[in-house]
Parts: C-alpha cells; structure tokens; sequence
C-alpha cells in the first residue's frame, strides 16, 4: 500500500475511535449540530490542514493523504466538541431556571398540597375506574403542575396531565386550567430525541402562572 494510502486510513481510523470515545461518554446527552458548529469546525480543519500542508515537504504522499482528508478529520471533532459546549451550558441555565421556578411555588401552595395528602388522592384517582369531579380533576392536575415545579421533572408529571386529560377525558372546572393544558402536557409530548428548551420555559412560566393566580404571589426572600 502506498504511504499516501496511509496517509489517509490512519487518520481515518484515529477519528473512528476518537468519536466513538466521544459517543459513549456523551451518550444521553441529545447534542445538537448547529450551522455555525460546522462553519467554525471545518474552517478551523481546513486552515490547519492548509498549515500542516505547507509547513511538511508537501510533495511527501503521506502528507498529500492527510491533506486530502484533514478538514474531516479535525473539523468534525471540532464541530462537535462545540455542540456539546453549547449543549452543555443551555443544560446549566436550564438547571439554574428550574431552581428559580421551584422558588417561586407559593408557600401556600406546598402547604395545601401536602396537608391535604395529594399523593395518596392521586394514586387513588389514577387506579379508579370512574373518572373524579371536574374540581377534584381540577384539583389533582394543579398538584402534578406543583409537583413538576417541585421536582423538576417536567416530563414525568407531563405525561400524568397527558393521560388523564387526553387518554381518560377527565373533565376540568377551570377555565384557566383548560387553555393551559397543551402548554403543559408539551414536555412529554415534545419529549424525545431532541430536548427543546423552550417547551420547558413555557410550562414553567405557565405553571408559575396558575399557582400564583390560585394561591398568592411567594414571599420573597
């Protein structure tokens, strides 16, 4: 085989292992390619590439190789590395937002929902053949919007709002309530492959929204 040949397969198969180091620890992570991650990763590729080329005897085969297959080779990496960077910091805010949000339940709202036992009346509820009143219903979705605020997990609590409303027809006395429940069955059913950071701003904001309308403003701190 010629050097040129190598040239090419041994750069090719650093990156092979390269990436699938990357894959494995990231994995979970749903990182995203952005245009400018790919713009900013193969200029980069291509301006070393165009460096390596002139600084080495560039009428060398092997280096002919690596020219040929350099902007891959580093770009790539590079574009991801980027994305996950990204990835990684709008994570970071998310996490920062979904703490500010569990400040701002109204403290009359945690204590409502647990002097009342509202785990023990949703478990009942979700096992029950006959569907509840629209207050109770009413009552029992406002708990699973404090419950995600409480715990952060916006898809699981989702899903609940989801599977009553939509899948069991429960029925709602609230007005409000109604108009909010695509808003907040959003994150599952946005929930997927790809995390969409807005779909979790905009359950928060309306979440905030019903229990500071039902149960008062938090006092600050």
């Amino acid at each position: 085989m010629s050097s040129s040949f190598w040239g090419v397969l041994a750069p090719a198969g650093t990156l092979l292992i390269v990436l699938a180091i990357f894959a494995w620890k990231n994995r979970g992570q749903n990182i995203r390619l952005s245009g400018s991650d790919i713009l900013v990763g193969f200029g980069v590729g291509f301006a070393v590439t165009l460096v390596i080329s002139a600084v080495v005897r560039p009428q060398l085969p092997f280096t002919s190789g690596v020219a040929a297959s350099g902007p891959l080779l580093i770009g790539y990496p590079l574009a991801l590395t980027l994305a996950l960077v990204r990835t990684r910091r709008r994570r970071s805010r998310a996490a920062q937002d979904a703490e500010a949000a569990r400040a701002q339940i109204p403290p009359a709202a945690r204590e409502y929902f647990r002097a009342c036992d509202f785990p023990s009346r949703a478990g009942a509820a979700l096992t029950s053949a006959r569907p509840p009143t629209p207050e109770a219903a009413t009552d029992l979705v406002a708990y699973w919007i404090f419950a995600a605020l409480d715990s952060g997990d916006y898809v699981d609590f989702s899903r609940t709002v989801h599977y009553t409303t939509a899948l069991r027809g429960w029925r709602l006395s609230s007005p409000t309530l109604i108009e909010a429940v695509p808003v907040l069955t959003a994150p599952f059913l946005r929930s997927g492959d790809e995390w969409v950071p807005e779909v979790d701003r905009a359950f928060r904001r309306t979440a905030i929204a019903l229990l500071t309308t039902r149960f008062g403003t938090p006092v600050a701190a």
